[in-house]
């Protein structure tokens, strides 16, 4: 039992961090055989990309503070 819950609150903490199925069963499967690396390899790839979007937004919100200056006057 204490297998299962596991399992789910794994999945459950990579839904909520925004990864995708196929990530989700990937990771579970490396978990399954051992490969530590690969799991890392899943969750390392993830959060590059979250930070990859975290800078397109930050640059976003900069281009709207700039026209929100000029338009401002």
């Amino acid at each position: 039992m204490d297998k299962v819950r596991d399992e789910n609150t794994i999945i459950q903490n990579m839904v909520d961090a925004g990864c995708n199925s196929q990530e989700v069963e990937c990771f579970c499967k490396c978990k399954k055989q051992g490969k530590k690396k690969e799991e890392l390899d899943i969750l390392e790839r993830h959060r590059e990309e979250l930070l990859q979007n975290i800078h397109h937004i930050k640059n976003s919100i900069e281009e709207l503070d700039q026209m929100i200056i000029k338009v401002k006057g």
